[in-house]
Protein backbone atom coordinates (compact mmCIF):
# COMPACT_ATOMS: atom_id res chain seq x y z
CA UNK A 1 0.00 0.00 0.00
CA UNK A 2 1.31 3.46 -0.87
CA UNK A 3 1.83 6.27 1.66
CA UNK A 4 -1.26 7.99 0.22
CA UNK A 5 -3.41 4.94 0.92
CA UNK A 6 -2.16 4.73 4.51
CA UNK A 7 -2.87 8.40 5.15
CA UNK A 8 -6.34 8.24 3.60
CA UNK A 9 -7.23 5.27 5.83
CA UNK A 10 -6.01 7.13 8.92
CA UNK A 11 -8.38 10.09 8.42
CA UNK A 12 -11.78 8.55 9.16
CA UNK A 13 -14.08 11.59 9.26
CA UNK A 14 -14.50 15.01 7.70
CA UNK A 15 -14.65 18.28 9.60
CA UNK A 16 -15.35 21.94 8.97
CA UNK A 17 -12.95 24.50 10.43
CA UNK A 18 -14.57 27.67 11.74
CA UNK A 19 -13.05 30.96 12.92
CA UNK A 20 -14.73 33.63 15.03
CA UNK A 21 -15.11 37.13 13.63
CA UNK A 22 -16.46 40.18 15.42
CA UNK A 23 -17.92 43.33 13.94
CA UNK A 24 -19.84 46.36 15.15
CA UNK A 25 -23.54 46.57 14.41
CA UNK A 26 -25.22 49.80 13.34
CA UNK A 27 -26.05 50.48 17.01
CA UNK A 28 -22.42 50.02 18.08
CA UNK A 29 -22.82 46.61 19.70
CA UNK A 30 -20.36 43.82 18.99
CA UNK A 31 -21.68 40.99 16.84
CA UNK A 32 -19.85 37.66 16.93
CA UNK A 33 -20.16 35.10 14.14
CA UNK A 34 -18.42 31.85 13.21
CA UNK A 35 -17.31 31.61 9.59
CA UNK A 36 -16.32 28.34 7.93
CA UNK A 37 -12.78 28.79 6.61
CA UNK A 38 -12.34 25.19 5.39
CA UNK A 39 -15.06 22.65 4.64
CA UNK A 40 -14.95 18.86 4.40
CA UNK A 41 -11.37 18.48 5.60
CA UNK A 42 -10.20 14.89 6.16
CA UNK A 43 -9.40 14.32 9.83
CA UNK A 44 -9.56 11.97 12.77
CA UNK A 45 -10.74 12.89 16.28
CA UNK A 46 -9.78 10.70 19.24
CA UNK A 47 -10.19 10.95 23.01
CA UNK A 48 -6.98 11.55 24.94
CA UNK A 49 -5.60 8.63 26.91
CA UNK A 50 -5.62 9.04 30.71
CA UNK A 51 -1.84 9.56 30.78
CA UNK A 52 -1.97 12.15 27.96
CA UNK A 53 -4.82 14.00 29.67
CA UNK A 54 -3.13 14.18 33.07
CA UNK A 55 0.21 15.26 31.56
CA UNK A 56 -1.39 17.93 29.39
CA UNK A 57 -3.91 19.36 31.84
CA UNK A 58 -1.88 19.27 35.08
CA UNK A 59 -4.92 19.84 37.28
CA UNK A 60 -6.23 22.88 35.39
CA UNK A 61 -9.95 23.45 34.97
CA UNK A 62 -9.54 24.46 31.28
CA UNK A 63 -8.74 21.03 29.92
CA UNK A 64 -8.19 19.22 26.67
CA UNK A 65 -10.08 15.96 26.33
CA UNK A 66 -9.64 15.14 22.63
CA UNK A 67 -6.92 15.18 20.00
CA UNK A 68 -7.34 15.48 16.26
CA UNK A 69 -5.08 14.98 13.29
CA UNK A 70 -5.54 16.58 9.88
CA UNK A 71 -3.40 17.40 6.84
CA UNK A 72 -1.73 20.81 6.85
CA UNK A 73 -2.41 21.57 3.18
CA UNK A 74 -5.89 23.03 3.72
CA UNK A 75 -5.74 25.98 6.11
CA UNK A 76 -3.66 27.35 9.00
CA UNK A 77 -5.29 26.26 12.27
CA UNK A 78 -5.12 28.60 15.27
CA UNK A 79 -6.03 28.37 18.95
CA UNK A 80 -9.67 29.40 19.37
CA UNK A 81 -10.83 27.94 16.05
CA UNK A 82 -13.67 25.43 16.09
CA UNK A 83 -13.66 21.98 14.55
CA UNK A 84 -17.13 20.69 13.63
CA UNK A 85 -17.36 16.96 12.92
CA UNK A 86 -19.68 16.69 9.92
CA UNK A 87 -20.72 13.12 10.77
CA UNK A 88 -21.63 13.64 14.45
CA UNK A 89 -22.20 17.45 14.44
CA UNK A 90 -20.06 17.69 17.60
CA UNK A 91 -18.23 20.98 18.06
CA UNK A 92 -14.69 21.07 19.49
CA UNK A 93 -12.63 24.14 20.37
CA UNK A 94 -8.93 24.15 19.47
CA UNK A 95 -6.77 24.86 22.54
CA UNK A 96 -3.42 23.62 21.22
CA UNK A 97 -1.78 23.21 17.82
CA UNK A 98 1.32 21.23 16.87
CA UNK A 99 2.60 21.16 13.30
CA UNK A 100 4.41 17.98 12.27
CA UNK A 101 6.55 17.40 9.19
CA UNK A 102 7.95 14.17 7.83
CA UNK A 103 11.66 13.60 8.40
CA UNK A 104 12.15 13.12 4.66
CA UNK A 105 11.42 16.30 2.73
CA UNK A 106 10.10 14.33 -0.27
CA UNK A 107 7.22 12.94 1.85
CA UNK A 108 4.99 15.99 1.60
CA UNK A 109 1.95 13.86 2.49
CA UNK A 110 3.43 13.30 5.96
CA UNK A 111 2.88 16.93 7.00
CA UNK A 112 -0.04 17.28 9.39
CA UNK A 113 -1.48 19.07 12.41
CA UNK A 114 -2.04 17.54 15.82
CA UNK A 115 -4.73 19.53 17.60
CA UNK A 116 -5.75 19.47 21.25
CA UNK A 117 -9.48 19.99 21.61
CA UNK A 118 -12.13 20.52 24.23
CA UNK A 119 -15.89 20.70 24.12
CA UNK A 120 -16.65 24.45 24.34
CA UNK A 121 -18.40 25.68 27.44
CA UNK A 122 -21.96 26.96 27.03
CA UNK A 123 -22.00 30.70 26.62
CA UNK A 124 -24.49 32.93 28.41
CA UNK A 125 -26.92 34.76 26.16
Amino acid sequence: MSITGIINRFFDTTVNVQRRTTARTSTGDLSETWNTIAANVRATIQPLSISEESALNQGKEFVASFKAYMPDDVVVIKNGDRIVDTQTSKIHEVIGVQHYQAARSDLILGHHYKLYLQIPRATKS
